[in-house]
């Protein structure tokens, strides 16, 4: 859903792909805070409106034989789709998000391997996380990311730091 937005331009870039520094090296689709997508054009009147007043939105993505060709937005059970104006190239390369003048809060985000598919199968269906719903309002959803095993690892490194230095210790004195 998108928030405080400071200009009736502002929007998520969803970054397809992405490699080295240079910002004409990524491939992205850019979705305004006002119902427009930049180079499929704009979506119903009610899905504009939905996204204009900060409504949770799920967009798609498909990429399909590395081409992006459309997006898919739905919101209140309203769903549309826009085919690009131009089918782009995706190349390997890295993904992520770029934000301006306005600010998203993001539910959730799915990278699938293959479109289309009835229901998700494999490792990843079967072990990813979902927090559970902790906030009474479903607009506001807050989902809290998973406990890691980030500070189970500084005690097995602290251990071997401390045999290593008794080791080398050991061969001083010997």
């Amino acid at each position: 859903r998108f928030s405080d937005v400071s200009e009736p331009g502002g929007y998520c870039g969803f970054i397809l792909t992405s490699s080295g520094d240079a910002p004409s090296n990524r491939t992205e689709l850019i979705l305004r805070a006002n119902g427009s997508c930049d180079g499929a054009g704009s979506f119903c009147d009610e899905i504009a409106e939905a996204m204009q007043n900060g409504k949770i939105v799920r967009v798609t993505v498909p990429i399909r034989h590395g081409m992006l060709s459309e997006v898919r937005v739905s919101v209140n059970g309203l769903e549309e789709t826009l085919e690009m104006a131009n089918v782009r190239n995706v190349p390997a390369g890295r993904r992520g998000f770029v934000f301006r003048n306005a600010s998203v809060d993001l539910q959730s985000v799915k990278v699938v391997a293959g479109v289309e598919y009835k229901t998700e199968t494999g490792y990843c269906a079967k072990y990813s996380y979902e927090a559970p719903v902790t906030s009474p309002d479903p607009e506001m959803e807050d989902v809290v990311a998973p406990p890691t095993g980030g500070m189970t690892v500084w005690p097995v490194v602290a251990a071997v730091a401390v045999v290593g230095i008794v080791l080398l210790k050991k061969r001083r004195y010997a």
